[in-house]
């Protein structure tokens, strides 16, 4: 059995999520060979203990498994796969089975020892229909067990060797068996891994900026940011605003696709541009129309665009959360945060050309940690990194930040799904 293709859509929604304060819950994407997400490894943490993604006791992957069900699948992962990291006291536990087989990877740890107990329970589990992992998996022979039932081998490529990985990757695509490369870093890494072999892969390469140097790049970077620099002017019209969107077919279709998203809840039919700015507010617009023309131009994977999407929404429901002001600047850093990523430039060279405020900048830039801004943007984006560490002790509880964390996952997959196709 393999992951299923990827689907275009990032379909989500169901019952509302009543936080638990024991918990950090955080997704991270694994893509295709084309850079589409396919399914996501459920990141977790027990309030102020462990570190993120390691199910260490049966009580933690207790925790895990009850948090997962609470939330709910599909408000965490849409109809993709869930990765899930399972210690060895828990493969034989009846809250597992609460799980449905064809919504998650079981992740078998790298320290899990295969006893008969063990192979039995994977066994057992496997004729239920579910699908293994094995993780951090480096040619390990007591591993070799549950190699031979395995689904998928996780190699970490920073602790994996890349020619030993070359000279065994036929052999077990040959027995049926898909290769994820985790902790990818770098485009490079990327096309090295994928060169040899490798299905799936798991890391932060696609939200890293990687600097452009040609001659059209510059070209595009320039009208970019010429477009950008109109749409970021505080005293932007009304007027001005719907005259750039209408001479630009795409921008039309995009913002009139995210107006009529069901998240967004606009009437079910539109008369023109104007009225979609005026239900999205001018700031609002400008926002996303920024982040429009960013897909159009540098032809970033739409994960990278949800993930912009997704940020700006959780920048948005945190300031909400704790009554600060102006909400729709929290979005907007929230959204032009990974500029760099989008137009191949140094941050601070993006935000020199920008007529941004002078909170926004320096929020961008990490020159003030102690604004509201830069305060909201730090949690959200150490938060989507299961970097709980960095935020542990802030204003921000865990039970606050994983709702809003949630509800952003919702928010950003719907609009995605909605927003697809836009070119």
């Amino acid at each position: 059995m393999r992951l299923p293709k990827a689907e275009h859509s990032l379909v989500s929604a169901a019952p509302q999520y009543d936080s638990s304060p024991d918990a950090y819950l955080a997704r991270q994407p694994i893509f295709d060979a084309r850079h589409r997400v396919v399914a996501f490894e459920i990141l977790f943490r027990r309030g102020h203990v462990g570190s993120a993604g390691v199910v260490g006791t049966e009580e933690s992957a207790q925790t895990l498994i009850n948090a997962l069900l609470e939330v709910g699948l599909q408000n965490l992962v849409g109809e993709r796969k869930a990765f899930v990291n399972v210690p060895l006291e828990l493969l034989s536990d009846h809250l597992l089975v609460a799980l449905p087989p064809e919504r998650v990877v079981i992740e078998i740890l790298e320290t899990t020892q295969a006893t008969p107990e063990a192979i039995r329970a994977v066994q057992d589990l496997k004729s239920e229909g579910y699908m293994f992992a094995v993780d951090d998996y480096t040619f390990q022979p007591e591993l070799q067990p549950f190699v031979q039932m395995a689904d998928i081998l996780k190699f970490d490529i920073q602790d994996a060797s890349l020619a030993s990985a070359r000279r065994h990757a036929g052999g077990f695509k040959y027995r049926g068996m898909q290769l994820l490369a985790e902790k990818v870093e770098t485009l490079d890494e990327f096309e090295q891994w994928r060169e040899i072999g490798f299905d799936l892969f798991q890391g932060y390469f696609l939200s890293k900026p990687t600097l452009l140097h040609s001659r059209r790049t510059q070209f595009n970077q320039g009208a970019v940011m010429q477009l950008m620099s109109r749409l970021q002017d505080p005293d932007v019209s009304l007027t001005t605003l719907e005259d750039i969107i209408s001479t630009d077919v795409s921008l039309s279709v995009g913002l009139l696709r995210f107006v009529h998203s069901a998240s967004v809840g606009a009437p079910p039919s539109l008369n023109s541009i104007r009225q979609a700015v005026m239900i999205l507010g001018i700031k609002r617009t400008a926002a996303i129309v920024s982040l429009l023309s960013l897909s159009n131009v540098s032809g970033k994977a739409p994960a990278l665009i949800a993930n912009a999407l997704q940020r700006a929404k959780m920048c948005e429901l945190l300031a909400k959360s704790h009554r600060m002001g102006n909400l729709d600047q929290h979005f907007t850093t929230g959204l032009l945060s990974l500029l760099d990523c989008f137009l191949g430039m140094e941050m601070s060279e993006i935000v020199e050309q920008l007529p941004l405020s002078e909170g926004i900048k320096s929020a961008l830039l990490g020159s003030d940690d102690e604004s509201e801004i830069a305060r909201v943007l730090c949690a959200a984006t150490h938060y989507e990194r299961a970097d709980w560490e960095a935020i542990e002790g802030s204003e921000f509880d865990p039970a606050d930040l994983s709702a809003c964390y949630v509800e952003s996952l919702q928010w950003s997959d719907e609009i995605a799904a909605t927003m697809n196709g836009v070119s």
